[in-house]
């Protein structure tokens, strides 16, 4: 599916088969069909590297179980870092960094901080969100947004955009559930809203346990 994506982000035709038998169109690729079915299956994939598989999500018996899975284990270092960058104390370790490159350091908590990853480690990241995401596309991310309220009161505004290259795009800010809910929820049904930062950053710092697999 990552090839794919890949190929049709260039315009290419998906897994084309140059010398294909005879009345086989070559250049086609994969049909409509079997592109979505393509997409399904990694999109499972996906969801079961890090979730719990014993349930699907969105299911009549209830959704994944956070405690059956592995996100809250796998990116606990990335969300406690998301968490010391939003929360400003990441800003020491960016002035060091950047005073090892011979660069300026400056005690101000930079605007804007991007940070690039693959597939897995978006997936990893929604897990330890415990929220289950549609789509991860190519070049989807999320967006944490610091809002102050003043009277040094924070909040955190969540987006996400599973397929910015065929047109996605954020939607309404998630409040993040943070640990409020036994099943993984689906990112589009969670409730429009916020969360402070004190709360995040909380819920960020707690350890790391293995998941609960009877």
């Amino acid at each position: 599916d990552t090839l794919a994506l890949i190929g049709e982000v260039h315009n290419i035709a998906t897994f084309a088969t140059p010398g294909a038998a005879e009345g086989v169109d070559a250049a086609r690729g994969l049909c409509e069909r079997e592109r979505s079915l393509l997409a399904r299956i990694s999109r499972e994939a996906k969801r079961c590297w890090f979730q719990d598989a014993s349930s699907i999500s969105g299911g009549k018996a209830g959704g994944p179980k956070v405690a059956r899975s592995f996100g809250r284990h796998a990116a606990h270092h990335l969300g406690s870092f998301v968490a010391a960058l939003l929360s400003g104390a990441g800003c020491a370790e960016h002035s060091l960094h950047a005073e090892r490159q011979g660069a300026p350091s400056s005690p101000q908590v930079p605007s804007l901080v991007a940070l690039s990853c693959h597939d897995r480690t978006l997936a990893a990241l929604a897990s330890f969100l415990d929220v289950d995401l549609e789509k991860i596309g190519f070049a989807s991310h999320f967006v944490f947004e610091l809002h102050d309220q003043g009277s040094g009161q924070f909040q955190i505004c969540a987006f996400y955009n599973g397929d910015p290259f065929q047109g996605g795009h954020w939607g309404s800010p998630r409040r993040l559930p943070l640990g409020g809910s036994d099943e993984v929820k689906m990112w589009d049904a969670l409730p429009e809203g916020s969360v402070s930062l004190d709360d995040f950053a909380a819920y960020c710092r707690q350890a790391a346990s293995p998941p609960d697999i009877p």
